[in-house]
């Protein structure tokens, strides 16, 4: 209500017919229409769920549920006609927190509904989801652990959908997803600890968040669409039966713990783009081998330790770094091959103790010194020359010939082993006894 002073002040204003006088009852005016076309939110009830509706806009918003209600089962309408001011309400969005720790089972959502609001059905009972057509966006949380079905559901992301928030879907009951080719956002952990099996994340999604498949523990294959360059943090960590995984060649950088805990993934051929593996990124994955490819520059903390399975590993000159404890506990490591004649900067316990007590370091031809002198490097007890031949030593050569470095108590000697006969010389090549 506009009090006296101001109604008498706007009324002198208007009448007044100086031009100063209607100026300032124009003004006056434009700064009370905001004011006077102030929208107003309406509360409407069907007798079970709760509607707002905004007479600006002419939308409704479901709100929740009245209280008191145990129903299981709604069903939210489309339309709603509103008695007051006879004009019809387009219900389009579902309100945060609208269901939240609810009994709900079964809710059939209409096809008008474009956003689902953030923990909106968070830890409900559904057994079922149908999203609607017209859907553009799920809210964080928006289905955090709500599915408690015996038989998990598949579910279907609309066409028009263009973002999916961090944890919408993290803890449900969802063994297969189709996305759309319009879905651009994939928020942090959205699909965690579901019971995917298989999943194709499509070349339009562009912002893809954290440990989005994280412990999917019955994910045995995924496929990474797109020119993405990064694989983010925890993407599939603790994705146990993961076996079959395709990435984009534009992959620069595995975040840190990537694959960890995939214990069930055997091989993976890396991007040829990779340049970084980050901290823990295969930590207790169950890859046999790896071949890390030409360009890659470092490698994180733990980025292959506690691997049972790993026996050899190619390191290719472009490594600049490899971090502390990077293969520790992987004991089953044996064959070492490291391309560049100057040895790249090893972290402490770069690799596991009986690694260094027992593997063989292959080495380029020459570089045996500039190993020999590096403190972590020379942890290894036996390296092995790379070209056949050896140098200023007068020796048979044969097909079997093994060559050995060998750090001993009295210092390096070479162990040449032909298949019969062990022969070791000093550095110098002089024949020792």
């Amino acid at each position: 209500m506009i009090n006296k002073s101001l109604n008498s002040t706007l009324q002198s204003s208007l009448i007044s017919p100086t031009r100063k006088g209607i100026s300032l009852g124009f003004l006056i005016l434009c700064a009370l229409i905001p004011f006077l076309m102030e929208a107003k939110k309406v509360k409407y009830s069907d007798g079970t769920v709760i509607y707002s509706l905004d007479t600006s806009t002419r939308k409704a918003t479901v709100t929740g549920v009245e209280e008191g209600s145990s129903s299981r089962k709604i069903t939210i309408i489309d339309y709603i006609l509103n008695s007051d001011d006879g004009k019809t309400y387009t219900v389009n969005a579902i309100a945060k927190e609208a269901f939240m720790g609810s009994f709900l089972e079964n809710v059939t959502l209409p096809s008008t509904i474009e956003t689902i609001g953030s923990r909106a059905f968070e830890t409900c009972s559904l057994k079922k989801l149908e999203l609607p057509a017209n859907l553009k966006t799920v809210g964080a949380y928006a289905f955090y652990d709500a599915f408690y079905s015996k038989n998990p559901i598949e579910l279907v992301i609309p066409s028009g959908c263009t973002a999916i928030k961090g944890f919408a879907f993290n803890g449900c009951s969802i063994r297969s997803i189709r996305f759309n080719s319009k879905l651009t956002t994939l928020g942090e952990y959205s699909f965690a600890n579901t019971d995917l099996t298989e999943v194709e994340v499509p070349a339009s999604v562009t912002s893809l968040g954290d440990g989005v498949f994280a412990y999917c523990l019955k994910l045995t294959k995924a496929s990474i669409k797109g020119n993405r360059t990064t694989l983010p943090y925890q993407f599939f960590d603790g994705c146990s039966a993961l076996t079959d995984v395709s990435l984009p060649s534009t992959i620069t950088s595995f975040g840190q713990w990537a694959f960890a805990n995939c214990t069930a993934l055997k091989s993976l051929t890396l991007p040829a783009s990779l340049k970084s593996v980050g901290d823990m990124g295969f930590y207790k994955s169950g890859l046999a081998s790896i071949s890390l490819p030409n360009g890659i520059q470092t490698l994180g903390d733990h980025a292959f330790a506690y691997m049972p399975n790993l026996t050899q590993i190619t390191i290719p000159a472009s490594m600049t770094s490899i971090a502390d404890y990077c293969f520790d506990g992987s004991a089953a490591l044996m064959n070492v091959t490291a391309l560049n004649p100057i040895p790249c900067h090893l972290g402490t316990c770069g690799f596991d103790s009986a690694t260094y007590s027992n593997a063989t370091l292959n080495i380029p031809a020459g570089s045996e010194r500039a190993y020999q002198l590096d403190r972590e490097w020379s942890c290894f007890h036996y390296l092995f020359d790379l070209e056949t031949g050896v140098k200023d030593i007068s020796v048979t050569q044969t097909n079997s010939l093994i060559r050995r470095l060998i750090l001993t108590e009295e210092g390096p000697v070479i162990e040449l082993n032909d298949g019969n006969s062990t022969i070791r010389y000093d550095l110098h090549g002089k024949r020792m006894d």
